[in-house]
């Protein structure tokens, strides 16, 4: 089923902002966040990222958050989500996830490490001069949240992030469109 505003009378507006906590003291923040909104204003897009892994968090809150908004900023991605929201959403999480993998992999690189992707998707990688593999470690959790034409609300989230609907009281309304399943 498709997406669509029913009433043009009724919208929201909306004011958001953002700030990272610099956390602990000598310790990298690693976590990321993206606020956009579409020239016609049609299209808002919220991300925040929770980076993982002492060497590699911060590249991957970075790269999951490039990929975010290269693909969610396209306004054929909002056509498509409007169309079908779930599977749309789906395409942007795995493109971030691919865009994750190849910067821990052009990382490594850089550092004259040899990696490779190991059969389930995960890297390792080893000094030249050894023949010892260590699994890699790193990664974010993300939680995507788009508003589209100010009336319709889809998120979606991978790790231990979610989105919380608050402030509406009673005139929030949920539709079997705005449910997803979790996996």
């Amino acid at each position: 089923s498709s997406l669509k505003a029913t009433d043009a009378k009724e919208s929201l507006n909306f004011r958001w902002g953002g700030i990272k906590d610099p956390g602990v003291a000598g310790k990298e923040n690693q976590d990321d966040y993206l606020v956009w909104e579409s020239d016609d204003k049609r299209v808002i897009l919220l991300c925040v990222l929770d980076g993982h892994g002492r060497e590699l968090g911060k590249i991957a809150s970075k790269a999951a958050k490039d990929a975010f908004f290269e693909y969610f900023s396209s306004p054929s991605t909002a056509v498509k989500l409007r169309q079908d929201a779930e599977t749309t959403m789906e395409n942007g999480f795995s493109l971030a996830h691919a865009a994750v993998r190849e910067s821990f992999l052009r990382y490594y690189k850089q550092r004259g490490l040899v990696t490779k992707v190991e059969e389930g998707g995960f890297i390792v990688k080893r000094h030249p001069s050894s023949s010892i593999w260590h699994c890699v470690h790193g990664g974010t959790t993300a939680s995507v949240a788009i508003i589209l034409d100010r009336r319709i609300l889809i998120s979606a989230n991978v790790g231990d992030s979610t989105t919380l609907l608050c402030g509406l009281g009673g005139n929030a309304h949920e539709t079997e469109a705005c449910l997803y399943k979790s996996s």
